[in-house]
This record gives C-alpha cells, sequence and structure tokens, in this order.
C-alpha cells in the first residue's frame, strides 16, 4: 500500500469528485435527456450514498496505514501518526455512526429543549460533538506536526486536509444558526445553478436548498479532505523509504 503515489491517489479521489459534480451539472441542472427520475445528487451524494461509502472506506484504510507507518518509525513522527491513525478511526466512526444525532435527541434535547441563550441547542451539542472529535488530530498536528514539515508534500497535503476538513466540521456544526444551509443552498441555486437545483419526491425544494451543502459541497470537501491526509500519509512513507535506502547504500 505504501507503494502508491500520494499525488496519484489524490488524483485518482479528486478525479471521481469531478466526474461526479460533472453529472451533476449534466442531468440534475442542464438536464440531458429529461434528466433522472431521481436527482442525480440524491443517489450519489446524500446519506449512506457512494460519496460516504468512499470517505468510510477511505477514512479507514487510512487510519490503518497511519498505524502501520507509526511503526516503522520513531520519535515524533511515530507520535503524530500514531494520533493521526487514533483520529481518523474516531472521524470513520463518527461518520458511520451518526452518535451526534443519538445524543442531540435522547440527551441534549430533554435536558436542554431546542435553545439555549438564544441558539439552537443543535448547534450547541454539534459544536461541542465536533470539538471532541477534532481534538486528537488537532492536538498531533499543534504537537508533533512540525517535525514531519521537512517533507514539502506531507506538509501540503496536511495544510491542506486538515483545513478541509475544518472547514466541513465547522460549517456542520453551525448549519442550523439562523437556517445557515438553507439560505446559503438558496444563494447557490439562485446565482449559481440558475434556480435548476431539482428537489428529490420525498423534500421540499427548502429541504433540497439545505442539502446543496449538507450533501454535495459538503461530502465533496470531505473526500477531498480524506484524499489529502491519505497522500500524507504515503507520502511521508515514501520519504522515510527513500532515507532508508540512502543510509543502507
Amino acid at each position: 500500500a505504501f507503494r502508491v503515489r500520494a499525488h496519484s491517489a489524490f488524483l485518482v479521489v479528486a478525479g471521481l469528485v469531478l466526474l461526479s459534480w460533472v453529472g451533476v451539472v449534466l442531468f440534475d441542472l442542464i438536464r440531458l435527456f429529461g434528466g433522472p427520475e431521481r436527482p442525480l445528487w440524491e443517489q450519489l451524494f446524500h446519506n449512506n450514498r457512494p460519496a460516504e461509502w468512499m470517505q468510510w472506506t477511505l477514512l479507514l484504510a487510512g487510519a490503518v496505514a497511519s498505524a502501520f507507518l507509526s511503526a516503522r518509525l520513531t520519535g515524533r513522527p511515530a507520535r503524530f501518526f500514531f494520533l493521526m491513525a487514533f483520529g481518523m478511526g474516531l472521524m470513520f466512526l463518527e461518520d458511520t455512526s451518526d452518535l451526534r444525532h443519538v445524543l442531540y435527541w435522547e440527551y441534549w434535547t430533554p435536558r436542554a429543549g431546542f435553545e439555549m441563550f438564544g441558539i439552537p441547542t443543535r448547534v450547541v451539542s454539534d459544536s461541542i460533538y465536533f470539538s471532541l472529535i477534532a481534538s486528537v488530530p488537532v492536538y498531533a498536528f499543534l504537537r508533533y506536526a512540525r517535525t514531519t514539515w521537512h517533507c514539502r508534500a506531507t506538509r501540503n497535503y496536511m495544510l491542506a486536509g486538515f483545513g478541509l476538513y475544518g472547514f466541513a466540521a465547522g460549517a456542520s456544526a453551525v448549519r442550523h444558526l439562523g437556517d445557515m444551509y438553507i439560505k446559503v443552498g438558496r444563494f447557490i441555486d439562485e446565482n449559481l445553478f440558475f434556480s435548476r437545483w431539482p428537489s428529490a419526491e420525498w423534500i421540499t425544494q427548502e429541504r433540497a436548498w439545505f442539502y446543496v451543502m449538507d450533501s454535495l459541497i459538503e461530502e465533496s470537501v470531505e473526500l477531498l479532505g480524506v484524499a489529502c491526509l491519505i497522500a500524507m500519509i504515503l507520502s511521508y512513507a515514501a520519504y522515510h523509504r527513500r532515507n532508508n535506502e540512502s543510509a543502507g547504500s
């Protein structure tokens, strides 16, 4: 697995995301051949659809690869990749279980209602939840990441991956603040999609605007983010292998 080139792994995922967007543009917005019976965005990007399946696979593969790489290293780089393995494992569990929804309905709502201090309780609970999940990779980044920065590719993919996931998690945490996702989705539809974003049969147009952000954009950003983290691991593995080969020659 470590013989896979970092750039190749990233480009494969980025290419699949781009192809999915091209399909959404052609069939959902331009409505080529009249468009599919069910919107393509729903079939590709909605909950428990191919975009999420790919993300789960990459998160799990990244956690395993990072753990193996940690076992081959020593010192601070080993600690960094060990913590990243643990963090990606937590991200995998969060994404596959949606535990935050259970905590919100079973713990937060019965105790705090639907609003706290003028803020939707959902925003408070999701912010705390995502902060706890993010604490492991953020600690790894702040404490140990600089020891891997002498590999430029690793540094670049690391910064991109953390930035993309930070954006996705931050936006998701506050999406119910003032119906932010609905307003942003409507703005995108009316100004970029020319009001052609299709609604699925089971939701209203307003809810479909919500899924512009929650499905199409958020899932795409997360896929690119995890692709960057995979490339970060592969690039440092290649760097470590080259150093070992140079030392042995």
